[in-house]
């Protein structure tokens, strides 16, 4: 490591603020590195038996693995160190696997440890030291190279000269180049060039120095960089920016809408119908969660200000409409104008942050631009040219110091894999160069499921949240003030409206989409009843927004003429991937449309121009959103009002057949085939198999066979790639089928039949109330009765349906203690299809203050739930025995939700320990073993746990528990059963456990101190 010395080295610093956080730091700077060396990085700091892994990363285009150990010692690395990583390399290679290594030293390596690997005469590691660290990262172009930093270092033109090597500093706010000046062969100063070749501000520069000092060996003067631009023309440009924001995303406009003439293009600030966003986690949690259940964390509404002052690197996914835009403009407005963030009451971080916003659709085409030369084009969009050197100052300096929140939206917008791929890495880039800034990308699930490796490691991946039923009566009464006014009698309307969309479910289901619900309470206006499906209210809607606006400056659009041009358009961009097309393109469609469908648009009396024209002026259903150059002239361009109307009219293209190469007669099911592996079309073919009426049967036909073909080749293989490509396939594929039912498809019993057999096995990963409700709502009930008649397996997918129908049945507003009652009939009087739904809906009244999710349950209260099911322990624990396996599970189901909010007293402990203890050793069923493992460990406390007088075979599971149990509840509880055996091996295994966990969940610490306390070195 370079310290104060002169010479040729070359070296790496580390300076971090913690005493201990050397190593921390270094490490994490490494990923960049990693990324350098084309290597998407997956896990860090992995402990394993014998052996610690500091990174483990996959290869982008190759199949293979790399492992890098990482040390910021100031000595050498001998060779015994590389022996021991080389061992390491070995135990993790499984049969076949290629795995690079790499060891990583700041200090380099001993000249015994370099005379030993040319002696070994084959490659066994790859070693890179400070100057294959400088080199590496210049390649990757993770910094600058040191020619352009030793450039930018000789503009401050002292009387020193630069010398010829520099050192690279490890810093949290990223990578700096540490150039030195000398004079008479000796070093006298130095300064500092951010990665991206800037100088650090005054006060990051002096900061960064002060710790730099410490670390130094002789005392080097600091030279500070000169800047380029003064304070106020930063200042005045950074105005002007935050006034484009303002425009560009501070409001909503209701123009198109069906509302008073006044208001119909009126613009209203976005805090003015904006609802507080919640998210949570799209992440499956590990063996460490704090609360223990995955379904725990999978439903749990987080605040959008805790995940932004949590984490550096966010990606907010969700549906169409969810409102993944809505939050990129609340967060461009609220820190581009303090006011403005004061208006609702999100709480957002007190931040000074600087906004800058990407849109995807706009940035696609530029597929060699940086992501730095992206942003320094906003100063164009935003029409503020003459201050682009300013800008680029700007945001320079905000990158460098954190205070930039870069805003990315839309990230499935790029029609290709590909193209978002080349985003991503262009951005991982961009993060190791600017590690101190929040990145906030936003995209559909589909268009990120297929990218989301390239950012696990790095991202913190959340969806938004669906609303609530006081979000959604929030938004309502909103929208009402807004479109109507604010009288007694509007809001008095509103109200009433607001309680019936929450009150009927089909109705609801729709409403919990900020997009679906807005445009609900546009159709419910303009014809007076609410749609209960989607396919009908974008059609409706898709009506209005073409014949209600401009009605008295231009004569209506001719719906049987404007349709079918549409959706030719529609399906020819959807076909090509686009979203935006130029005024030349939308013409040309316009003209192959009458071309293809005579029988449709021969007589047509608007020209495609003319079309055009009204169009423009008369619907708002397509709108203007800027230019391009197309055919060598400037040209606007235009987009649906939103994707979703795109991905309607698609799907009305293909069912109606209009659009290009639509056969005449026979089946346009083969237009959907291709497509049914690709996310961008999952929408297009659910709505697809509505519109097209009785010829849904054959894509429901069709589906069911790719997805039974999926289950029959399922991949045997121990490469976890091929098996999750193949899984996702398969989830895709039983998802298209669900939407279908949900959305009433139509189809004959028997296909229905088949369609349930395939989905109800994943029931448990949608939300199926909407099935229930639906035409096949009674076959499914069936198919749940028919399996606890002859159940396969004990958790099974009818102790969840049953529970919905019991819930269902509940008035809206129910009396707790009648709920009771009812429960308690059914579980002990009833017949076992009863059963299985009173305790089914036990457990979920449990579980709803963890899984924070919204349902029908009578208007029950978390407490109020809680309440019920603490009356309802006895008859839970009278049934964990029974004969049938699925009554079984749902008893031990309930009770271990129950227990997680309940404490159950010493003699309920004594008497219950020997039950669950049997279930859990004894039981044929895995479902009842894990419930009963689960009940076992929220129930039973450390101190009071009876000691278990263990058999040979049970000793021998929980050790089989111990080191490869795959399951949680499993786990822990045979960690407590060890611990309580006070047998000295069997701890020793739990203590070894635990602690191999990289991250320990609460259970785990309160264990591990037990063990601890009660055996004292």
């Amino acid at each position: 490591m370079t310290k104060g010395r002169r010479g040729k080295d070359v070296g790496i610093l580390v300076v971090a603020s913690a005493e201990n956080g050397h190593g921390d730091l270094f490490n994490e700077r490494m990923k960049d590195l990693v990324h350098a060396l084309g290597y998407e990085v997956t896990r860090t700091n992995i402990h394993k038996s014998g052996r610690e892994l500091d990174i483990v990363a996959h290869h982008t285009l190759e199949a293979r693995r790399a492992i890098a150990e990482c040390k910021a010692k100031k000595e050498k690395i001998g060779g015994g160190d590389i022996n021991k990583f080389v061992g390491a390399i070995d135990a993790e290679r499984q049969d076949g696997e290629s795995i690079s290594g790499y060891f990583v030293s700041v200090s380099g390596f001993t000249d015994s440890a370099l005379e030993q690997e040319s002696a070994i005469g084959r490659h066994r590691v790859t070693l890179l030291g400070p100057r294959e660290i400088q080199d590496q990262l210049q390649r990757g172009r993770v910094v600058v190279s040191r020619t352009v930093a030793a450039y930018k270092a000789g503009l401050l033109r002292n009387a020193w000269g630069i010398d010829e090597e520099a050192d690279l500093l490890a810093h949290e706010s990223g990578w700096l180049w540490v150039i030195y000046f000398q004079h008479a062969g000796e070093r006298k100063g130095y300064t500092l060039i951010h990665a991206d070749g800037s100088f650090p501000s005054q006060q990051m520069g002096q900061h960064i120095s002060a710790q730099l000092q410490r670390e130094m060996t002789s005392s080097l003067i600091y030279v500070e960089g000169i800047p380029e631009l003064s304070e106020e023309d930063v200042t005045a440009v950074r105005d002007s920016y935050f006034e484009f924001i303002a425009a560009e995303y501070g409001e909503f406009t209701l123009e198109g809408f069906p509302v008073d003439q006044q208001l119909g293009s009126k613009s209203i600030p976005l805090e003015e119908l904006y609802v507080p966003q919640f998210l949570e986690s799209t992440e499956e949690p590990d063996d460490s969660t704090e609360e223990g259940d995955p379904n725990t964390l999978r439903r749990e509404r987080h605040p959008l200000r805790d995940i932004l002052e949590n984490h550096r690197a966010i990606t907010v996914l969700g549906a169409p409409g969810s409102g993944k835009s809505t939050l990129i403009k609340r967060l461009a407005t609220s820190y581009s104008d303090t006011q403005r963030r004061g208006r609702i009451s999100d709480s957002l971080p007190d931040k000074n942050w600087i906004p800058l916003v990407l849109k995807c659709r706009e940035v696609r085409t530029n597929h060699e631009a940086s992501i730095i030369e992206l942003l320094e084009d906003i100063p164009r969009k935003a029409e503020i040219p003459a201050g682009a050197k300013a800008f680029s100052k700007l945001i320079s300096q905000a990158l460098r110091e954190g205070i930039a929140l870069v805003l990315i939206d839309g990230l499935d917008e790029f029609s290709d894999t590909a193209g978002r791929v080349n985003l991503l890495r262009r951005l991982k880039t961009f993060m190791s160069r600017y590690p101190l800034c929040t990145v906030l990308v936003t995209s559909r699930e589909a268009g990120f499921r297929e990218v989301a490796g390239f950012v696990s490691e790095r991202f913190a991946q959340y969806r938004v949240s669906e609303l609530n039923n006081d979000e959604i009566a929030a938004l309502t009464l909103s929208w009402h003030k807004q479109a109507y006014g604010r009288s007694d009698s509007v809001m008095d309307r509103a109200t009433i409206l607001a309680e019936r969309i929450i009150q009927t479910d089909r109705v609801r289901r729709l409403a919990v989409n900020p997009l679906l619900l807005t445009t609900l309470l546009l159709v419910q206006r303009w014809v007076g009843d609410l749609p209960r499906k989607r396919s009908v209210l974008y059609e409706k809607a898709i009506e209005l927004l073409l014949m209600t606006w401009n009605v008295e400056g231009y004569d209506p659009l001719d719906l049987d003429e404007a349709k079918p041009h549409l959706a030719y358009l529609a399906h020819a961009m959807t076909r090509s991937g686009k979203q935006q097309v130029s005024q030349d393109e939308m013409l040309s469609f316009f003209q192959e449309a009458r071309a293809d469908l005579p029988e449709v648009l021969a007589y047509c009396k608007l020209s495609p121009r003319d079309l055009l024209k009204r169009i423009e002026l008369r619907s708002s259903l397509v709108s203007q959103v800027g230019h391009e150059i197309h055919n060598g002239k400037i040209q606007p361009t235009y987009e649906f009002k939103h994707l979703t109307f795109q991905e309607y009219l698609t799907a009305t293209a293909i069912a109606q057949g209009w659009h290009k190469d639509a056969p005449a007669y026979g089946c346009d099911l083969d237009e959907v085939k291709q497509y049914v592996q690709n996310p961008q079309w999952h929408e297009v073919i659910a709505l697809y198999g509505v519109l097209s009426g009785r010829r849904g049967k054959l894509l429901i036909d069709f589906l069911c066979d790719v997805a039974e073909n999926l289950i029959d080749s399922m991949p045997e293989s121990e490469d976890l790639t091929p098996f999750n490509d193949h899984i996702s396939q398969l989830m895709d594929t039983v998802y298209l089928i669900f939407q279908c039912l949900e959305d009433e498809v139509q189809a004959p019993p028997e296909l229905a039949d088949r369609a349930l057999d395939l989905i109800m096995p994943y029931l448990e990963d949608f939300d199926f109330d909407g099935i229930i409700t639906s035409r096949y709502g009674q076959q499914l009930l069936e198919k749940a009765r028919e399996e606890v008649n002859e159940p396969s397996y004990g958790q099974s997918p009818a102790i969840s349906i049953l529970a919905r129908l019991f819930f269902m049945g509940l008035p809206q507003a129910a009396d707790p203690v009648d709920v009771i009652a009812q429960l308690k009939d059914m579980i002990h009087t009833g017949d076992v299809y009863d059963r299985v739904s009173a305790l089914g809906a036990l457990m979920s009244l449990a579980y709803w203050q963890y899984g924070h999710e919204e349902f029908q349950n009578g208007g029950l209260d978390p407490s109020t739930s809680v309440a019920v099911c603490k009356e309802c322990i006895d008859d839970m624990v009278s049934f964990i025995e029974d004969d049938h396996v699925v009554v079984r599970c749902a008893s031990l189901w309930a009770l271990a939700w129950t227990a997680r909010s309940v404490d159950f007293n010493s003699d309920s402990q004594v008497a219950l320990f020997p039950r669950l203890f049997n279930l859990f050793f004894e039981d044929p069923d895995e479902g009842v073993r894990r419930f009963a493992g689960w009940a076992l460990v929220e129930i039973m406390e450390y101190t009071s746990t009876p000691i278990p007088q263990l058999t040979p075979s049970q000793f021998s599971t929980l050790e089989t528990y111990l080191s490869t149990a795959t399951d949680q509840h499993e786990q822990r509880a045979a960690m407590l059963l060890s611990v309580a055996s006070r047998d000295d091996h069997l701890i020793s295994r739990v203590s070894e456990c635990i602690r191999k966990q990289k991250h320990k969940g609460r259970f785990e610490k309160e264990l591990l101190n037990f063990v601890a306390a009660a055996r004292p070195a």
